[in-house]
C-alpha cells in the first residue's frame, strides 16, 4: 500500500509540474509576443519567448508531463492570439523541442559524469552539453514550423507555403537562440529551486 502513495503521490506531482509549465508556457508566450509583420511584412506567426519555457520543461524533467504541458501553454497561446492553424503544430513542435534538448542534455551530462565523477553533473564542466542542448532544441523548433508552413498548413491556408516559411525562418532561427539563452541564464537557478524540498 506504500508503494502504491508514493507512486500516486509522484504521479500527481508530475502532472502538476506539467501544469505549473503550461501555464508559464502561456504567459511567456501570450504576453512577451510581436508579430512578424512588424518585422518583415512577407512573414508570419509572432516571435515570443515560450521557447525558453520549453527548453526547460525538457531540461528539467525526464518525465514526459512537464513538456507535454509547456507544449499545450504554447498551443493554447496560438488559440488565443487567434493563430488557429498553427496551435496543433505548435503543440508537437514544442513537444519535439523540449524532448530532444531534454535527451541530449542528459546524454551529455551522464558522459561527464562517468567520465568526471558525480559531482561535477551539475557544476561547470555541463555548462557546454546546457548550450548544446538548448541550442539544438532551438533549431529543432525553427526547423518544424519551417516544415509545418511549407507543407501542412499550406493546405490550410494557400497564402502561406514555401515563400513564407523561408521568410520566417530567419525569425524562427532567432527566437529560437533567444529562448536558448534565456533558458541557460534561468537553468542553474531554476533547477535548484526545482531540487530544494
Amino acid at each position: 500500500m506504500k508503494l502504491l502513495v508514493a507512486h500516486r503521490s509522484s504521479l500527481v506531482r508530475k502532472i502538476a509540474f506539467g501544469g505549473i509549465f503550461g501555464a508559464l508556457s502561456f504567459v511567456v508566450t501570450f504576453l512577451l509576443q510581436v508579430p512578424l509583420k512588424l518585422i518583415n511584412p512577407m512573414s508570419n506567426g509572432y516571435l515570443n519567448l515560450g521557447d525558453s519555457v520549453a527548453l526547460l520543461s525538457g531540461l528539467l524533467s525526464t518525465s514526459i508531463y512537464v513538456p507535454i504541458g509547456a507544449a499545450i501553454g504554447a498551443a493554447v497561446s496560438d488559440l488565443a492570439l487567434g493563430w488557429v492553424a498553427y496551435s496543433p503544430f505548435t503543440f508537437a513542435i514544442k513537444l519535439m523541442e523540449a524532448m530532444a534538448a531534454g535527451i541530449l542534455f542528459r546524454a551529455i551530462a551522464k558522459q561527464v559524469e562517468t567520465q568526471r565523477g558525480k559531482s561535477q553533473r551539475h557544476g561547470l564542466a555541463t555548462f557546454p552539453a546546457l548550450v548544446l542542448a538548448c541550442l539544438f532544441g532551438g533549431l529543432i523548433m525553427a526547423l518544424g514550423y519551417f516544415v509545418a508552413e511549407a507543407t501542412f498548413l499550406k493546405l490550410l491556408d494557400p497564402t502561406l507555403g514555401l515563400a513564407v516559411a523561408w521568410a520566417d525562418l530567419p525569425m524562427n532561427v532567432a527566437q529560437g537562440v533567444a529562448g536558448a539563452f534565456l533558458a541557460i541564464v534561468l537553468y542553474p537557478a531554476v533547477s535548484r529551486a526545482a531540487t530544494e524540498e
